[in-house]
């Protein structure tokens, strides 16, 4: 008579559903995933959360002063792939866009906080420029973690008492 004998069949068939469970969380996997469209929407959605700012995209879209900034600003900019090379090639080319926005702002916007706000906007694209060194961004929108709790409650048996 085996151990699992000695126990009833419903206490073996928890058993064999903790070590289903067990396995899966091994393999990073649950044991009752979710729809598959839902995970896709929930993950769209992180994404989004992740890489858009609508509130700076407007803004950026609103005022023709600074179009120039719109494609470095872009939010697919963040899910992209760069090697530090490439990515102080980026910030040295963003330093040569405003340095000639500078240049050439009107009076008129430089009095309204054109300068601080093309600084601002210097440092918000700067932090998308971070964001693509080796793929930061786009594995925090891609990596997919998922937590699984094992109850393993023990009941009196004649094992322990």
């Amino acid at each position: 008579m085996g151990i699992l004998d000695i126990f009833n069949r419903t206490d073996r068939g928890k058993l064999e559903y903790q070590r289903e469970v067990a396995s899966a969380t091994v393999h990073g996997e649950s044991a009752r995933s979710e729809d598959p469209a839902t995970e896709y929407m929930k993950d769209l959605q992180k994404i989004s959360y992740l890489t858009v700012d609508e509130l700076v995209s407007n803004w950026l879209m609103d005022h023709k002063e600074f179009h120039a900034l719109i494609a470095p600003a872009a939010p697919v900019n963040r899910t992209t792939y760069l090697t530090k090379k490439q990515a102080e090639i980026a910030y040295l080319d963003l330093k040569i866009l405003t340095s000639m926005m500078k240049l050439t702002m009107d009076p008129d916007v430089y009095e309204a906080g054109g300068m601080e706000m093309l600084q601002s906007l210097e440092m918000f694209i700067t932090n998308i420029i971070h964001d693509a060194v080796e793929g930061r961004k786009l594995e925090a929108c891609t990596v997919v973690s998922k937590q699984l709790s094992i109850n393993t409650e023990q009941k009196k048996g004649i094992f322990n008492r």
